[in-house]
């Protein structure tokens, strides 16, 4: 996992020198940190990583990121009870799970509009 962490935060370098740092490309590498932290039980770190990355992909504001975004929230949200910081975790649930079904009713109105 070591070389793992170090690639992503090259990654990270990489798009901060390619002025990316604030992408949804840099979003996910923070979420993919977030995960290595969360896996070694370090939630403090884990929560550090996914807060920045939840935060990236919401300003991003990608077409169709809303599935990627909420998944992110709900692995934030687990950080976050793991810290009991229940209050919180449910917070964050129930805004991913209105991201992800207002995303996906987006996606399917735009579709009907087509046919």
């Amino acid at each position: 996992q070591g070389e793992a962490f170090s690639n992503y935060k090259k990654a990270l370098a990489d798009y901060s020198q390619g002025a990316a740092e604030k992408s949804a490309e840099a979003g996910k590498v923070y979420i993919a940190l977030g995960d290595m932290q969360f896996g070694k039980k370090n939630w403090k770190q884990a929560g550090t990583y996914y807060e920045t990355g939840v935060e990236l992909l919401q300003e991003a504001n990608e077409p169709r990121g809303y599935i990627e975004l909420g998944r992110s929230m709900h692995k934030l949200a687990a950080a976050y009870r793991e810290l009991n910081m229940d209050n919180e975790a449910n917070e964050l649930d129930e805004l991913a799970e209105k991201s992800q079904l207002g995303g996906t009713k987006g996606q399917i109105r735009k579709m009907l509009s087509g046919i």
